[in-house]
C-alpha cells in the first residue's frame, strides 16, 4: 500500500488530521483527537495508518526567515573576517536570542 496513491481513500477525518499536522506537527495526540472529534486511540491509529500508507513521510520544523536572515549574514561576515567557527556560532546564537551552547 506504500506505493499506491492514498488520496482516493482519505476521508474527511483523515484530511482534518493532515491539516492539523501541517499547522503544527508537535500537537499531542490528545490535542489532535479533540480537534478532529476522535478518541485518542482512534486518532493515534489513523496517524499510524497515514504514516504506513506514505501520506505522512516526515515531521519538520518551519524556520523563521526573519530570524535566520539576520542570523546567517552576520555569521558569514564574521567568518570571512577570520574569526573561528566557534566564535561565529556563539555570536549567531546571541543575535537570534538563543542561549549560548558549547560548539565543537
Amino acid at each position: 500500500m506504500k506505493n499506491e496513491p492514498v488520496a482516493n481513500v482519505l476521508d474527511e477525518t483523515d484530511l482534518a488530521l493532515l491539516e492539523q499536522l501541517q499547522r503544527n506537527c508537535r500537537q499531542t495526540v490528545a490535542q489532535l483527537s479533540e480537534k478532529v472529534h476522535l478518541s485518542s486511540s482512534a486518532c493515534h491509529r489513523r496517524i499510524k495508518a497515514l504514516e504506513e500508507a506514505g501520506a505522512i513521510t516526515n515531521y519538520v520544523a518551519k524556520l523563521s526567515s526573519k530570524k535566520l536572515v539576520s542570523w546567517e549574514t552576520p555569521r558569514l561576515q564574521r567568518w570571512s573576517d577570520g574569526s573561528t567557527k566557534k566564535d561565529g556560532a556563539r555570536t549567531s546564537r546571541r543575535r537570534i536570542g538563543l542561549p549560548p551552547t558549547e560548539v565543537q
